[in-house]
């Protein structure tokens, strides 16, 4: 007879389902998870660093324009469009592009820059919502070296390389693999730079880093 796979062996406690992950103002949290192949953590932790690194952005576009540095201001708002969408946050990206374009043709701004304020803000309000979700990541560095497999490191470093051309938030992932591999070696310093990069979701610069950490290696170059 068929087994009915539905039915709970009664001589075991089921698992507890985990529990949902928190609603955020202003991100949207299932594009951000799909980006991040349904790792909650690493979505919590990416989505705080986020936080983190633009709770005073808007004030340094406005102090750039104030300086007349425009150059400046519209790169930042330019990261700022790229960081955002990567966690999400879809309402402060088109906030930043408006303002960026705004600059662009009149140089004025204070309307678009109130606007993605406002986002900002909303966005802001609800990051401690995920402090329980992230856990202590004080164990992914080894502190001896250790020999390494080459075919395994080369699958990593292209995996990589296909995430960051894709500004994929797995790449975080793969990252921590490469960093087992390589963070007790005479790479350690590369690898630390590779990990900035990635920690302030700069996947352009990443995408540098990982070159250079590849041509030190003296690997197979990655197309990126």
């Amino acid at each position: 007879l068929p087994v009915d796979r539905s039915i709970v062996d009664p001589g075991k406690d089921p698992l507890p389902a985990a529990p949902p992950f928190p609603d955020l103002p202003g991100i949207d949290v299932t594009a951000g998870l799909r980006l991040s192949g349904d790792n909650r953590q690493l979505y919590a932790k990416l989505v705080r660093q986020f936080c983190v690194q633009n709770e005073g952005v808007i004030q340094e576009v406005r102090s750039a324009l104030h300086r007349d540095e425009t150059s400046s201001a519209l790169e930042t708002l330019h990261t700022l469009k790229g960081s955002s969408a990567t966690v999400g946050a879809k309402d402060v990206a088109a906030a930043a592009v408006a303002a960026e374009s705004a600059i662009k043709a009149s140089g004025e701004s204070a309307a678009e820059l109130a606007i993605l304020d406002g986002r900002m803000t909303e966005v802001l309000a609800g990051v401690d919502d995920l402090r329980g979700l992230i856990a202590d990541d004080n164990g992914d560095r080894p502190d001896v070296e250790t020999a390494v497999d080459d075919g395994e490191l080369v699958a990593h470093l292209d995996e990589l390389s296909g995430y960051l051309a894709d500004n994929n938030l797995k790449a975080e992932d793969t990252f921590k693999r490469i960093k087992r591999l390589l963070g007790g070696s005479q790479m350690r310093v590369e690898v630390e730079r590779l990990e900035d990069c990635l920690d302030e979701l700069e996947f352009e610069a990443a995408r540098r880093r990982l070159r250079d950490l590849t041509d030190a290696l003296d690997l197979p170059k990655h197309d990126s």
